[in-house]
């Protein structure tokens, strides 16, 4: 009896400072939607006087903008604790303006109390809400941030609130998946939530030099197929990076004949076994990211389990691999009543000499533009186009250490240690929440620790004039006692957020209350 799914796949081969945390902003150019996929665009007008339409895919909502917001950048965020969109100017600080924020029910009931929430849509599991500059006499000086221009576009927002329309999308329903190293992220139909939990699966996020490495780790013999020619051919194991980098330049995603030819005769970074392209051609995220889309029998026999919709990308120095069945069992109906009239077991996951008749032959007669096979490879197109990557930028926090300082004399004393975090415009607030979840292990034994309780919340923050002030939750003051300790927790706070050029001093409050807090 033979499996319909096996996965050949070899060991080595891929598989400002205040304010709301979001991903790195990223312009909203102009481009013509593409029907097969989401799109994330702001049209260009047609007339001088004409507004500006926006559409969110992975909301599901349209705004209408007027003239005096050309050029807006739109920088979409998804985390634990809602989904959203921050409307900003990248100069001359790329603050939000104001932010679209989605969020289940559970989310909702935790954040629903804090303050009046301008709620725009409340159906099914699902609340949408407006935050920043949404009502008329609502804050129209961002924490003292804005210049004129961010004010002036600020007094607008109301206006703009008021076009909000739910698009129906069912890509709002989504479910969201998330890298281990919190990376990427991407939403799937919930009906797929277990593929993207099996094996069938295979997500692969490397430096270059980690690949190269996994590479020579067989220079001494047992690299089969492809990996042998990649090992032994140090330009063409270039050639495939700079196919990856050259997507990134590529107008609207789109390769060139000569460029499709190239990536079926050169590339085969992502290839375990004995390969045939049926095509290639690029892809393109909502954030307008390009990637490499391949669809390609890779396996050392013939079976449709062997047939996969392969994505490429290069982000940073970091290169993403992602691996998807055309044919897996028990995701999609027309799949399994393919196997079904093969004859196949999809229980128990067989099938026998005459099934397998009926496998080779749909094999050799395999055709990507099959209906079968286009409807899958339009799912996955869907699901790609949602993919965001996070960038990350390095921090600072301040502990004190018994190793480097032993006498502590002065309890005021701190070091800084590096923390690598999402890139966000709220730099400050994530700095403070990296300090409060205390020294790592490692740097535990190398003799840093903290006096902060544990529990602190970060309830406000704002920076004006040089001024952090920082309210935070009543845990800061729980089981804290002795004017050492407390000096320390004062240090700590401080000098992670004096860090920061805009900071030149730190107010601390506990909800709300700057005096008789933090007593020895």
């Amino acid at each position: 009896m033979k499996k319909i799914i096996t996965l050949a796949v070899l060991s080595f081969v891929m598989v400002f400072i205040a304010g709301c945390s979001q991903q790195p902003i990223t312009s909203i150019q102009p481009t013509e939607p593409d029907t097969s996929t989401p799109v994330v665009v702001a049209l260009p007008p047609t007339a001088p006087n004409q507004d500006i339409n926006y559409k969110n895919q992975t909301l599901g909502f349209t705004l209408t903008f007027p003239q005096t917001w050309k050029g807006f950048y739109a920088s979409e965020q998804n985390n634990d604790n809602y989904n959203g969109v921050c409307f900003s100017f990248k100069q001359p600080q790329p603050f939000c303006i104001f932010q679209i924020l989605k969020f289940n029910k559970s989310q909702w009931e935790q954040v629903k109390s804090k303050g009046t929430k301008n709620v725009l849509s409340e159906i099914g599991d699902s609340v949408i809400i407006c935050d920043g500059c949404c009502e008329k006499d609502g804050d129209t000086t961002g924490g003292g941030q804005f210049n004129q221009f961010q004010i002036d576009r600020c007094k607008e927002v109301p206006d703009i609130i008021k076009t909000f329309k739910l698009s129906g999308d069912p890509i709002l329903a989504w479910k969201t998946y998330t890298s281990q190293d919190g990376f990427l992220t991407f939403k799937y139909p919930t009906n797929l939530e277990k593929l993207f939990s099996s094996k069938q699966f295979g997500i692969s996020i490397k430096t270059k030099q980690e690949i190269i490495n996994g590479y020579e780790q067989f220079k001494d013999g047992g690299c089969p197929g492809a990996c042998s020619l990649l090992l032994n051919d140090a330009a063409l194991m270039q050639k495939q990076f700079d196919i990856l980098v050259k997507m990134n330049t590529l107008s609207n995603c789109v390769l060139s004949t000569r460029d499709r030819e190239e990536i079926k005769k050169d590339f085969i970074l992502f290839t375990g076994g004995i390969s045939q392209k049926f095509l290639v051609e690029g892809i393109k995220t909502t954030n307008g990211r390009c990637g490499l889309k391949i669809i390609e029998s890779d396996g050392f026999d013939v079976s449709l389990s062997n047939f996969y919709y392969k994505i490429g990308f290069l982000v940073n120095d970091k290169v993403i691999n992602i691996n998807l069945p055309i044919f897996p069992y028990n995701m999609f109906r027309e799949v399994d009543d393919m196997w079904k009239s093969f004859g196949a077991d999809l229980i128990n996951q067989t099938c026998d000499a005459a099934c397998y008749e009926n496998e080779v032959k749909y094999f050799k007669n395999f055709n990507v533009v099959g209906v079968i096979e286009k409807g899958v490879i339009k799912i996955y197109d869907q699901i790609i186009a949602t993919m965001s990557f996070v960038n990350k930028i390095n921090v600072s926090v301040s502990f004190p250490n018994s190793k480097l300082y032993p006498n502590m004399l002065d309890c005021s004393k701190v070091f800084e240690v590096n923390r690598t975090i999402a890139e966000t415009l709220a730099v400050g607030k994530a700095a403070l929440e990296e300090l409060f979840k205390g020294p790592t292990d490692q740097e535990k034994k190398d003799g840093y620790f903290t006096n902060i309780p544990t529990g602190v919340k970060i309830q406000k923050l704002t920076i004006e004039n040089g001024v952090a002030k920082v309210d935070l939750s009543k845990e800061l003051e729980q089981g804290v006692g002795g004017s050492c300790r407390v000096d320390s927790i004062r240090a700590e706070i401080t000098e992670t957020l004096k860090q920061f050029s805009t900071v030149k001093s730190v107010i601390i409050s506990i909800d709300g209350k700057t005096e008789d807090i933090l007593q020895p």
